[in-house]
């Protein structure tokens, strides 16, 4: 199986785009901090679907916005 691509976390870019702290997602969303910082830095290894649907819900934006597959 040849590695042509990767899931990409565009979290932290959304977040600056729409002037919203980490810290105030977190608690909006009710999830760690620090879960939040590995979304961020693409520091995920096991994707949980609760998170992606509190981001969602909280940021209300899609998955999409928020993650993508990219090829290389």
């Amino acid at each position: 199986m040849s590695n042509s691509g990767k899931i990409v976390f565009k979290l932290d870019k959304l977040l600056k785009e729409r002037n919203y702290p980490k810290l105030r997602l977190a608690k909006n969303a009710g999830l760690d901090y620090r879960t939040v910082l590995r979304y961020c830095k693409n520091d995920v290894q096991n994707i949980k679907v609760f998170i992606l649907e509190r981001l969602c819900e909280t940021l209300d934006c899609n998955v999409e916005d928020i993650i993508e597959y990219k090829k290389f």
